[in-house]
């Protein structure tokens, strides 16, 4: 099983100086790592400041608790960690009994990703504050800020609660912002967490909605608490966006259904696309082109990039569970999610035969181009027929829509097309959707001949 991220080595080092607890062998793993750094530096070409790969968070296991977030860096990045104090300064932090800072170096595909920690065992009251790391490189620097609380398990042992069995709040990826076309903000995060937690939303530490600052996600249950934090900023937002929100719809090619996740999202900077597919244990897979998978990826005009995972004949046994597409630009990261339904709602959309292509001739005597579509759906199903351009299609003196209700939830749509010429080559999209779902049909017309100027092409 390949995965997004794969530890190559791993060091344990405080700030300045290495933690005198570090046994010899950990001690040569950290000189070796730092060995491999220094080559890997000399083919760096481009330098760019330190970024945000997993944003911070606050993870608790046992009685320790761990500040953590991955960044990465072309350079190996220096870091501080400090915590705030009375009267706003800030303490350096070093290596002790029960505070240890860690770091891990990782690779993902081309990138440098490193993960930097502090570990705080046996949290007491003198703990809680805020505490910020600072990471530099040459070409620039990265704050990541925490808010620590202590939880119940620092009360002393002979007034300890016996706890059920159950899991403190941990977050198994990364939170993720996404800012919408509709200039509209959503910060999302995934827990897992036993019994089910409490939620609250905080921003700059206040129950309040505001937009551009600092926002905590604080996540509680009895075993424990887990902080995601997040960092909106309006001015200069040149992170990708999403243009069209991901959706799943189904589409038959010859003979062939063909489940689509796809999304269209805006980038000014040139994103990557990398789909992925969740597995046993929150791992996360790459999904690799086949004969029955493919990614699609198309840019379109102002730097809108459209984006699918196409699986002909999927099954629930082969293709069921969540599946991510993660678009990275060197401002950040947006992420669409998609969980298959294999058994389909009540009412849902679904093709009753093959779709057509027909020529015929109208009632008035004019050839005709008809697209004939076949489907059962429930109540209130609206059909939208598409135009090459990617424009709603409108009735015409050349273009109509027909639509014969065959009873007990069946109907035939057709788009009857007349005075056809050249230009009205290209690719119609039938879009059936109602509350239930949606289904679409893609059928490419080709068609030969001169081309006719007279053909009215604001019709189509």
């Amino acid at each position: 099983m390949q995965t997004s991220i794969q530890k190559a080595r791993i060091g344990i080092v405080g700030i300045g100086n290495q933690n005198p607890n570090i046994p010899a062998t950990e001690s040569k793993k950290y000189a070796e790592m730092e060995k491999l750094l220094e080559m890997e530096e000399k083919q760096c070409k481009k330098i760019q400041p330190p970024t945000f790969v997993v944003q911070p968070s606050i993870s608790i296991d046992g009685n320790c608790q761990t500040l953590g977030f991955c960044t990465t860096s072309c350079l190996k990045p220096t870091f501080v960690w400090k915590k705030l104090v009375e009267g706003g300064a800030k303490k350096k932090i070093v290596n002790s009994d029960r505070i240890q800072i860690v770091w891990e170096f990782l690779t993902r595909e081309t990138r440098k990703v490193f993960w930097l920690g502090l570990k705080i065992k046996e949290p007491t009251i003198e703990d809680v504050g805020q505490y910020i790391c600072t990471v530099r490189n040459k070409s620039g620097k990265l704050y990541a800020t925490f808010n620590v609380d202590v939880p119940l398990f620092t009360e002393k042992p002979q007034n300890r609660k016996v706890m059920p069995d159950g899991k403190a709040p941990h977050f198994p990826r990364q939170p993720v912002t996404r800012k919408y076309y509709d200039e509209s903000l959503e910060l999302e995060c995934f827990v897992d967490a036993n019994p089910t937690p409490q939620v609250k939303w905080y921003h700059d530490n206040n129950l309040v909605n505001t937009d551009a600052g600092a926002y905590r996600c604080a996540i509680v249950n009895p075993h424990g608490k887990a902080n995601a934090n997040f960092t909106v900023e309006l001015a200069g937002f040149s992170l990708p966006i999403f243009v069209e929100k991901p959706h799943i719809s189904s589409r038959n090619d010859v003979d062939v259904r063909v489940m689509v996740m796809e999304f269209r999202a805006k980038s000014i900077l040139e994103p990557t696309f990398m789909w992925q597919k969740l597995v046993g244990g929150g791992a996360e897979e790459i999904i690799a082109g086949s004969d029955r998978i493919k990614a699609v990826k198309k840019l379109e005009a102002g730097n809108v990039y459209y984006s699918a995972l196409e699986i002909n004949e999927p099954t629930g046994d082969k293709d069921a569970g969540q599946y991510i597409c993660t678009v990275e630009n060197e401002s950040g990261t947006l992420t669409a999610t998609f969980t298959p339904m294999f058994e389909l709602p009540e009412g849902h959309p679904l093709f009753t035969r093959q779709p057509q292509l027909l020529q015929q001739t109208t009632s008035g005597g004019e050839r005709a181009i008809c697209l004939d579509v076949g489907y059962s759906a429930g109540i209130n199903t609206q059909v939208t027929w598409i135009s090459p351009k990617s424009e709603k299609m409108k009735e015409s003196s050349r273009i109509k829509f027909k639509t014969n209700d065959e009873g007990s939830g069946n109907f035939t749509v057709q788009l009857e097309l007349t005075k056809y010429t050249v230009k009205d080559s290209g690719t119609y999209t039938c879009l059936i959707k109602n509350d239930a779902g949606e289904i679409r049909f893609e059928q490419t017309l080709n068609i030969w001949g001169p081309l006719d100027d007279d053909a009215n092409d604001g019709e189509n």
